[in-house]
Protein backbone atom coordinates (compact mmCIF):
# COMPACT_ATOMS: atom_id res chain seq x y z
CA UNK A 1 0.00 0.00 0.00
CA UNK A 2 2.49 2.33 1.11
CA UNK A 3 3.44 4.85 -2.17
CA UNK A 4 6.45 6.63 -0.38
CA UNK A 5 9.29 3.87 -1.49
CA UNK A 6 11.31 6.47 -3.56
CA UNK A 7 11.54 8.73 -0.43
CA UNK A 8 12.26 6.13 1.72
CA UNK A 9 14.98 4.66 -0.05
CA UNK A 10 16.87 8.47 -0.51
CA UNK A 11 16.01 9.02 3.07
CA UNK A 12 17.37 5.76 4.04
CA UNK A 13 20.34 6.72 2.11
CA UNK A 14 20.85 10.11 3.98
CA UNK A 15 20.41 8.15 7.30
CA UNK A 16 23.26 5.16 6.33
CA UNK A 17 25.35 7.84 6.90
CA UNK A 18 24.04 9.22 10.06
CA UNK A 19 24.83 12.96 9.56
CA UNK A 20 22.74 15.78 7.89
CA UNK A 21 23.37 16.46 4.13
CA UNK A 22 25.44 19.81 5.37
CA UNK A 23 28.13 17.57 6.79
CA UNK A 24 28.32 15.13 3.73
CA UNK A 25 31.04 16.42 2.13
CA UNK A 26 33.23 16.33 4.74
CA UNK A 27 32.50 12.97 6.67
CA UNK A 28 30.97 11.15 4.15
CA UNK A 29 30.86 7.48 4.46
CA UNK A 30 28.97 5.90 2.22
CA UNK A 31 27.52 2.18 3.58
CA UNK A 32 25.76 0.01 0.78
CA UNK A 33 23.18 -1.52 2.14
CA UNK A 34 20.10 -3.20 0.92
CA UNK A 35 16.56 -1.22 1.40
CA UNK A 36 13.79 -3.56 2.15
CA UNK A 37 10.32 -2.27 2.17
CA UNK A 38 7.95 -5.02 3.06
CA UNK A 39 4.12 -5.72 4.45
CA UNK A 40 1.55 -8.61 4.65
CA UNK A 41 -2.08 -7.52 5.22
CA UNK A 42 -5.01 -9.60 7.11
CA UNK A 43 -6.51 -11.93 4.02
CA UNK A 44 -3.78 -10.50 1.84
CA UNK A 45 -0.10 -11.96 0.37
CA UNK A 46 3.30 -10.56 1.48
CA UNK A 47 4.60 -8.06 -0.81
CA UNK A 48 8.44 -6.81 -0.60
CA UNK A 49 10.58 -4.22 -2.35
CA UNK A 50 14.01 -4.72 -2.51
CA UNK A 51 17.05 -2.11 -3.44
CA UNK A 52 20.42 -1.01 -2.75
CA UNK A 53 20.58 2.71 -1.36
CA UNK A 54 22.24 5.46 -2.87
CA UNK A 55 25.05 8.20 -1.57
CA UNK A 56 22.70 11.36 -1.25
CA UNK A 57 25.31 13.48 -3.55
CA UNK A 58 24.77 10.88 -6.54
CA UNK A 59 22.10 12.21 -9.25
CA UNK A 60 19.10 9.78 -9.63
CA UNK A 61 17.74 9.36 -12.84
CA UNK A 62 16.07 6.40 -14.42
CA UNK A 63 18.82 4.36 -15.50
CA UNK A 64 20.56 4.39 -11.94
CA UNK A 65 16.64 3.40 -10.48
CA UNK A 66 16.49 0.74 -12.62
CA UNK A 67 20.51 -0.16 -11.67
CA UNK A 68 19.94 -0.38 -7.59
CA UNK A 69 16.37 -2.98 -7.93
CA UNK A 70 17.71 -6.54 -6.53
CA UNK A 71 15.79 -8.57 -8.88
CA UNK A 72 17.97 -11.78 -8.07
CA UNK A 73 17.16 -12.55 -4.34
CA UNK A 74 15.49 -15.19 -2.94
CA UNK A 75 12.78 -13.89 -0.53
CA UNK A 76 10.75 -16.35 1.22
CA UNK A 77 8.27 -15.87 4.36
CA UNK A 78 7.30 -18.06 6.92
CA UNK A 79 4.44 -18.81 9.16
CA UNK A 80 3.86 -21.31 11.99
CA UNK A 81 2.59 -23.79 9.61
CA UNK A 82 3.58 -22.44 5.78
CA UNK A 83 6.23 -21.21 3.99
CA UNK A 84 6.05 -19.90 0.36
CA UNK A 85 9.07 -18.38 -2.26
CA UNK A 86 8.04 -14.89 -3.24
CA UNK A 87 7.93 -13.90 -7.37
CA UNK A 88 9.11 -11.24 -8.88
CA UNK A 89 6.88 -9.37 -10.46
CA UNK A 90 6.50 -6.24 -12.52
CA UNK A 91 4.57 -3.68 -11.56
CA UNK A 92 3.26 -0.44 -13.57
CA UNK A 93 2.88 2.13 -10.83
CA UNK A 94 6.46 3.52 -10.72
CA UNK A 95 9.54 2.92 -8.69
CA UNK A 96 10.41 0.32 -7.81
CA UNK A 97 8.88 -1.06 -10.84
CA UNK A 98 9.56 -4.48 -9.24
CA UNK A 99 8.17 -6.65 -6.12
CA UNK A 100 8.07 -10.09 -4.57
CA UNK A 101 4.83 -10.96 -4.00
CA UNK A 102 3.06 -13.90 -2.68
CA UNK A 103 0.46 -16.12 -4.44
CA UNK A 104 -0.57 -18.87 -1.77
CA UNK A 105 0.30 -17.73 1.60
CA UNK A 106 -2.32 -15.12 3.05
CA UNK A 107 -2.17 -13.29 6.44
CA UNK A 108 -3.66 -14.34 9.50
CA UNK A 109 -4.45 -12.24 12.74
CA UNK A 110 -2.48 -12.90 15.61
CA UNK A 111 0.13 -15.26 13.73
CA UNK A 112 3.68 -14.52 13.06
CA UNK A 113 5.50 -14.12 9.63
CA UNK A 114 9.40 -13.98 9.51
CA UNK A 115 11.05 -12.56 6.25
CA UNK A 116 14.53 -14.07 4.91
CA UNK A 117 15.85 -12.35 1.85
CA UNK A 118 18.92 -14.53 0.65
CA UNK A 119 21.33 -12.89 -2.06
CA UNK A 120 24.87 -13.72 -2.77
CA UNK A 121 26.17 -14.07 0.60
CA UNK A 122 23.83 -11.82 2.59
CA UNK A 123 21.20 -12.94 5.25
CA UNK A 124 18.30 -10.57 5.65
CA UNK A 125 15.74 -11.29 8.14
CA UNK A 126 13.28 -10.09 9.79
CA UNK A 127 9.56 -11.08 11.93
CA UNK A 128 6.40 -9.41 12.55
CA UNK A 129 2.54 -10.25 13.36
CA UNK A 130 -0.68 -9.15 12.05
CA UNK A 131 -2.77 -7.24 14.34
CA UNK A 132 -6.69 -7.50 14.74
CA UNK A 133 -8.53 -5.98 11.96
CA UNK A 134 -10.11 -1.81 13.00
CA UNK A 135 -13.25 -0.74 12.06
CA UNK A 136 -14.36 2.59 10.88
CA UNK A 137 -17.12 3.82 12.13
CA UNK A 138 -18.29 7.04 10.21
CA UNK A 139 -16.50 9.33 7.65
CA UNK A 140 -18.07 12.59 7.42
CA UNK A 141 -17.01 16.49 5.45
CA UNK A 142 -16.84 19.41 7.16
CA UNK A 143 -17.54 22.62 4.75
CA UNK A 144 -13.95 24.18 4.51
CA UNK A 145 -14.23 27.00 1.60
CA UNK A 146 -17.20 27.08 -1.21
CA UNK A 147 -16.59 23.96 -2.93
CA UNK A 148 -13.88 22.08 -0.99
CA UNK A 149 -14.61 20.20 2.53
CA UNK A 150 -12.61 18.66 5.01
CA UNK A 151 -12.64 15.16 6.05
CA UNK A 152 -13.28 13.37 9.66
CA UNK A 153 -12.77 10.40 10.41
CA UNK A 154 -14.24 8.29 13.77
CA UNK A 155 -13.24 5.25 14.72
CA UNK A 156 -13.65 2.93 18.36
CA UNK A 157 -10.89 2.02 20.18
CA UNK A 158 -10.45 -1.63 21.59
CA UNK A 159 -10.34 -1.49 25.61
CA UNK A 160 -8.37 -4.76 25.77
CA UNK A 161 -5.14 -4.36 23.39
CA UNK A 162 -2.91 -1.92 22.66
CA UNK A 163 -3.34 -0.27 19.28
CA UNK A 164 -0.99 1.68 16.63
CA UNK A 165 -3.30 3.39 13.97
CA UNK A 166 -2.35 5.05 10.69
CA UNK A 167 -4.62 6.90 8.06
CA UNK A 168 -4.23 6.69 4.50
CA UNK A 169 -6.50 7.60 1.35
CA UNK A 170 -6.68 8.39 -2.14
CA UNK A 171 -9.42 9.56 -4.85
CA UNK A 172 -11.26 6.83 -6.95
CA UNK A 173 -8.64 6.16 -10.00
CA UNK A 174 -4.97 7.14 -8.31
CA UNK A 175 -2.42 3.83 -8.19
CA UNK A 176 -1.36 4.79 -4.98
CA UNK A 177 -2.51 6.09 -1.00
CA UNK A 178 -1.02 8.77 0.72
CA UNK A 179 -0.82 9.47 4.44
CA UNK A 180 -2.79 12.10 6.11
CA UNK A 181 -1.82 14.81 8.58
CA UNK A 182 -1.88 13.53 11.52
CA UNK A 183 -0.47 10.61 10.09
CA UNK A 184 -1.06 8.31 12.79
CA UNK A 185 -2.46 7.65 16.47
CA UNK A 186 -1.09 5.22 19.23
CA UNK A 187 -4.08 4.37 21.63
CA UNK A 188 -2.08 5.52 24.92
CA UNK A 189 -4.23 8.69 24.67
CA UNK A 190 -7.48 7.37 23.62
CA UNK A 191 -7.86 3.84 25.09
CA UNK A 192 -11.03 2.29 25.02
CA UNK A 193 -12.83 5.29 23.52
CA UNK A 194 -14.53 6.59 20.67
CA UNK A 195 -12.12 8.76 18.15
CA UNK A 196 -12.73 11.49 16.11
CA UNK A 197 -10.08 13.31 14.00
CA UNK A 198 -9.84 15.74 11.21
CA UNK A 199 -7.39 14.94 8.59
CA UNK A 200 -5.61 17.01 5.93
CA UNK A 201 -4.05 15.31 2.85
CA UNK A 202 -0.82 15.07 2.09
CA UNK A 203 1.31 14.41 -1.43
CA UNK A 204 2.12 10.55 -1.90
CA UNK A 205 5.73 11.32 -1.59
CA UNK A 206 8.32 13.64 -0.94
CA UNK A 207 8.96 13.82 -4.54
CA UNK A 208 5.22 13.71 -5.77
CA UNK A 209 3.31 17.16 -7.01
CA UNK A 210 1.65 19.22 -4.44
CA UNK A 211 -1.75 18.58 -3.56
CA UNK A 212 -4.85 20.62 -1.41
CA UNK A 213 -5.15 19.87 2.22
CA UNK A 214 -8.91 19.41 1.43
CA UNK A 215 -11.44 17.73 -0.90
CA UNK A 216 -13.12 19.19 -4.23
CA UNK A 217 -17.17 18.69 -4.23
CA UNK A 218 -17.57 15.77 -6.09
CA UNK A 219 -14.64 13.89 -5.79
CA UNK A 220 -14.95 10.15 -4.81
CA UNK A 221 -12.57 9.35 -2.31
CA UNK A 222 -11.03 5.81 -0.35
CA UNK A 223 -9.87 6.38 2.77
CA UNK A 224 -8.18 3.06 4.72
CA UNK A 225 -8.12 3.03 8.60
CA UNK A 226 -5.35 0.26 9.58
CA UNK A 227 -3.25 -1.23 12.57
CA UNK A 228 0.05 -2.73 12.36
CA UNK A 229 2.73 -3.43 15.32
CA UNK A 230 4.51 -0.88 17.60
CA UNK A 231 7.70 -0.88 15.66
CA UNK A 232 6.52 -0.54 12.21
CA UNK A 233 4.25 2.75 13.76
CA UNK A 234 7.38 4.29 15.28
CA UNK A 235 9.07 3.78 12.09
CA UNK A 236 6.68 4.99 9.51
CA UNK A 237 6.07 8.15 12.55
CA UNK A 238 9.81 8.61 11.77
CA UNK A 239 9.59 8.96 8.31
CA UNK A 240 7.07 11.41 7.96
CA UNK A 241 8.72 13.37 10.98
CA UNK A 242 11.96 13.81 8.71
CA UNK A 243 9.70 14.74 5.61
CA UNK A 244 9.19 18.18 6.28
CA UNK A 245 13.12 18.42 7.51
CA UNK A 246 14.41 17.45 3.67
CA UNK A 247 17.09 18.54 2.56
CA UNK A 248 18.40 19.89 5.34
CA UNK A 249 18.71 18.01 8.37
CA UNK A 250 20.05 19.81 11.30
CA UNK A 251 21.53 17.14 13.10
CA UNK A 252 22.16 13.39 13.41
CA UNK A 253 19.53 10.91 12.83
CA UNK A 254 18.57 7.39 12.59
CA UNK A 255 15.72 5.81 11.63
CA UNK A 256 15.75 2.10 13.57
CA UNK A 257 13.99 -0.66 11.14
CA UNK A 258 13.17 -4.06 12.00
CA UNK A 259 15.29 -5.76 10.09
CA UNK A 260 18.08 -7.53 10.48
CA UNK A 261 21.84 -7.67 8.43
CA UNK A 262 23.14 -5.38 6.21
CA UNK A 263 20.02 -3.70 5.41
CA UNK A 264 17.50 -0.58 6.07
CA UNK A 265 13.83 -0.77 6.18
CA UNK A 266 10.89 -2.36 7.43
CA UNK A 267 8.63 -5.71 7.49
CA UNK A 268 5.17 -5.49 9.00
CA UNK A 269 1.96 -7.04 9.36
CA UNK A 270 -1.11 -4.80 9.05
CA UNK A 271 -5.00 -4.88 9.28
CA UNK A 272 -7.65 -2.27 7.75
CA UNK A 273 -10.97 -1.25 7.36
CA UNK A 274 -11.54 1.21 4.02
CA UNK A 275 -14.45 2.85 2.99
CA UNK A 276 -15.72 5.02 -0.02
CA UNK A 277 -17.08 8.26 -0.04
CA UNK A 278 -18.40 11.02 -2.66
CA UNK A 279 -18.24 14.85 -1.44
CA UNK A 280 -20.98 16.71 -1.34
Amino acid sequence: MKSGYFFLLSLLGMLSLGCSRGDIGARAQYQPKFVVEGSISLGGFPTVALTHNLPVSIPIDSSRLEEIIIRWAKVEVFSEDDHEVLTLVKTANGFPFYHYVGRTLRGREGVDYHLRITYADELIEATTTIPAMPKIDKLSFSEAGDSVRLLQLSFTDPADSKDFYRFYGKLKGDPHYASFTPAGLSDELANGQSVSLRLFRNRTSNISPDVEMYYKIGDTVQIRLVTMPEDAFVFWKHVNALTGQLPSLGSPVRIEGNVSGPALGIWYGEAYDEKAAIIN
